[in-house]
């Protein structure tokens, strides 16, 4: 049995930033937003409800083109994200934010056209962002890149202590591999993220009606800040996998920019 609830991880638009003649080095700071980052628009269909921004698409089976290979109806990874007013119990820091989950979902007939109302289990699931390059208007060298986003992680756990249950973020350049910038587990609840005072409540996907998965442990929101300079200059799409081992495992993230300093 799997605990039932979201883990899409939604998706965005993404990173690099342009390289120009000046040698730099003169500490200016600037912040460069990422279209659909604010996740204030939801016009890419996804499974459970969960609908991602303009420019965003969802990883694995998606629910815009009917699971076509059954990768999300046999191996259980799916597009499962997307922008919410709540999730669970848990609200955002300014209104709407994305998640991104392994919770379970109810089919209908939009999803696939053999649903007969059932429950989907979701192993994997992800978002990613549009690749594109972050230009500056000055077109100077800039020295170090940082993607930032807040951030709270929510566990179909009790007791996640030791658990396995992840969610990861990926660089992905194009044409090249996908490179790990952060990883976060459930483990994490209580050591390296602070706990909320009370559980994050059940969150049915769909929303009405929907597969209920329980989120017993979740954190507060925090600010999350990981080092891009290595992708300087490069196109680049963002991808955000929660996969579980065990439990349910969904990550909500909010406010996500890029900071460019030289």
């Amino acid at each position: 049995m799997h605990s039932r609830t979201w883990t899409t991880l939604v998706l965005l638009m993404v990173t690099g930033c342009s390289s120009g003649t000046d040698d730099g080095g003169d500490g200016i700071t600037e912040t460069v937003s990422i279209a659909g980052g604010g996740f204030s628009d939801t016009g890419v269909f996804g499974f459970g409800g969960l609908d991602l921004p303009d420019l965003w698409s969802h990883m694995f089976g998606r629910a815009q083109e009917g699971d076509p290979d059954r990768e999300c109806r046999d191996q259980h990874r799916c597009g499962v994200g997307g922008v919410v007013d709540a999730f669970g119990l848990l609200t955002g820091l300014n209104g709407k934010f994305a998640v991104v989950t392994t919770g379970d979902f109810r089919c209908t007939t939009n999803d696939f056209d053999d649903c007969a109302d059932n429950d989907v289990t979701v192993l994997v699931s992800g978002v990613q962002t549009f690749p594109a390059t972050v230009a500056t208007p000055d077109n100077q060298v800039w020295t170090s890149a940082t993607i930032i986003f807040n951030h709270a992680l929510l566990s179909g756990r009790a007791n996640p202590a030791g658990a396995a249950d992840s969610v990861v973020v990926n660089v992905l350049p194009t044409g090249g591999a996908p490179t790990r910038v952060l990883k976060l587990t459930a483990a994490d609840l209580g050591t390296t993220l602070s706990l909320q005072g009370s559980s994050c409540g059940t969150q049915p996907l769909p929303a009405l009606d929907g597969a209920e998965t329980t989120y017993p442990s979740c954190s507060e929101w925090s600010e999350r800040r990981v080092d891009l300079t290595p992708f300087l200059g490069q196109e680049v799409s963002l991808q955000f996998i929660a996969g579980e081992a065990g439990a349910a495992i969904a990550l909500a993230f909010d406010d996500l920019r890029i900071e460019v300093s030289r």
